[in-house]
């Protein structure tokens, strides 16, 4: 099978790579565009059997990202880190659990909108509420 992996294409309508190639689309069976969104592709490209996106591809290093920040920012870190023993001393650290999530963001984008606000289920790997988290509780909320 000939697959085509595709790149985003300039947006400019003018540009030489917007031209649909002569003899398109060949033999291909399938385009695998390497964006989530088709927006920047021209008409033509879609004219295969099969066209997929990479939707979804960065979904979970996003969620581990935003996860990393949240727990940076309950637990101090990097300010937390001993960098000589003038700098060991006792920190109070935040907790996670019973937080809500405020987008900053939000406001930033739509100034009228009030932040958005987020509650977020940490559940156990297994996907069972209440099964195999430590002493039996159930998931953490935060």
């Amino acid at each position: 099978m000939t697959v085509l992996l595709a790149a985003t294409f300039p947006r400019e309508p003018d540009s030489p790579l917007r031209v649909r190639p002569a003899g398109w689309p060949f033999s291909l069976k399938w385009v695998q565009l390497i964006s989530a969104g088709i927006d920047s592709y021209p008409d033509w490209l879609f004219e295969v059997p099969q066209v997929s996106t990479a939707r979804g591809v960065a979904a979970e290093p996003i969620a581990e990202y935003v996860l990393a920040a949240i727990f940076e920012h309950a637990k101090k870190m990097p300010r937390l880190w001993i960098q000589g023993p003038e700098r060991w001393k006792h920190t109070m650290l935040g907790m996670v659990r019973d937080s809500t999530l405020v987008s900053a963001n939000a406001t930033k984008a739509m100034p009228s909108a009030a932040p958005s606000r987020s509650r977020v289920s940490v559940q156990p790997s297994d996907g069972h509420a209440g099964e195999g988290t430590p002493l039996g509780r159930s998931p953490t909320t935060f």
